[in-house]
């Protein structure tokens, strides 16, 4: 690409994000701000954290207070513009990381093409809007990957336990690490959520009320406003009328694939980061789908398959995989009047059957994997001819250790 090409490219990505972030400085932005604000304050103050509202409550564990402190010196317009900074500014630097993984340039044409499609995505406007936690829990997960690839899988650890204990989103990731087999690793990750936890309760002991009360809340789903919403596979077949025994039998057959994904892309292709990349989102797809309630934003941490497209090796780049992504990024509805309202109805869960279509991906992408050796063995193909690739920019190249 020429240098007046990627200058217009940047452009035109920096202008498609400025662009569609003036609705959201001109709107009220920070309303998932405001009950984290309002939860320092009262663990500051000697008030009640958790309550049994459910949703607009503040409903993450106790360590996630030590670390969202300094909102407590500040009142809740203001810790709303402040999260619209610091969710901007570690989204942009999750994708760099990310790029960096790669080992694409984040000054590049991957650069551009990834910033135009952050400004599309909704999962990424959304968050923004409302000023929750999703941007650093995406940084911390970009870190995580960062760091397996380079090998240093302590400070990978320390990346996913910090996410944890602010939210834990990103547990299904645990059965990543222990499926690479780093105990320290998991050790960490775990520790760290649980240490802060223990420190906050010992603290302030009316905290305690988060495992009595917000926990088994969260178990249940909360209640019917978030299941109206919720993109897990309990809340779109209560939304279709499927029967509780169909969904439980859909729910097991859907965790039993997700394990098998997982075991067989793990004894797959050994290539990095593709590997664990693709492991992540397998188990994070699965995780959604199997929890008590989701939403349609975490599709945000879906970020790292979607620049794992950019890799030629990968066998998910196919319309499917273009698909699912898109349904997952869009916010515009599919119902028209003129279908049948049961239609309409299907249509509407079309991020759940999105991530639905991932899983099969996945499952496509490791069978055309395993044919491929058997296929050069049956044509006698050695492959293709070694290139030798001249030493590339520091700048553009991730470093393994």
């Amino acid at each position: 690409m020429t240098r007046t090409s990627l200058t217009a490219a940047w452009t035109i990505a920096v202008l498609s994000m400025g662009t569609n972030l003036v609705p959201v400085v001109n709107g009220s932005q920070g309303y998932d701000t405001a009950p984290l604000t309002k939860a320092v304050h009262a663990f500051l103050n000697g008030g009640q954290v958790y309550t049994e509202k459910g949703a607009g409550d503040f409903l993450y564990p106790p360590s996630a207070l030590l670390l969202l402190l300094p909102l407590g010196a500040l009142g809740i317009a203001w810790a709303g513009r402040l999260f619209f900074v610091i969710d901007l500014a570690t989204i942009l630097c999750a994708a760099g990381l990310l790029l960096n993984v790669f080992g694409f340039r984040w000054r590049g044409p991957a650069g551009a093409i990834t910033l135009f499609g952050l400004s599309l995505a909704w999962p990424v406007i959304f968050t923004l809007d409302a000023g929750n936690v999703n941007g650093p829990v995406l940084l911390g997960l970009a870190g995580f990957l960062l760091a397996t690839v380079r090998g240093r899988w302590l400070a990978a650890g320390a990346c996913l336990g910090l996410t944890l204990a602010l939210k834990p989103i990103l547990a299904p990731v645990l059965l990543v690490v222990a499926l690479y087999r780093r105990w320290k690793t998991l050790g960490i990750a775990v520790g760290i959520p649980a240490g802060l936890s223990a420190l906050v309760i010992l603290a302030v002991p009316s905290t305690r009320s988060f495992l009595h009360t917000t926990l088994p809340l969260l178990l249940h789903g909360q209640n019917a406003q978030i299941q109206e919403v919720s993109i897990a596979l309990r809340g779109a077949a209560a939304r279709l009328s499927v029967p509780d025994p169909a969904t439980h039998v859909i729910e097991v057959v859907v965790a039993l694939i997700t394990l098998a994904l997982l075991w067989r892309r793990w004894r797959g292709d050994q290539t990095e980061p593709r590997r664990v990349v693709e492991l992540t989102t397998i188990a994070l797809v699965g995780g959604f789908l199997l929890s008590t309630f989701a939403f349609q934003h975490y599709g945000i941490f879906l970020l790292p398959f979607a620049i794992s497209l950019a890799d030629r090796s990968s066998p998910h780049r196919h319309w499917l995989t273009a698909g699912a992504l898109f349904c997952i990024a869009t916010r515009q509805g599919w119902g028209l009047n003129r279908l049948p309202h049961r239609v309409d109805e299907i249509l509407a869960e079309r991020f759940t059957l999105a991530l639905l279509v991932l899983l099969l991906v996945f499952w496509l992408g490791i069978r055309r994997e395993t044919l491929r050796p058997s296929a050069s063995r049956m044509t006698g193909d050695a492959g293709p001819e070694p290139v030798l690739v001249a030493p590339s920019d520091p700048l553009s190249s991730t470093s393994s250790s």
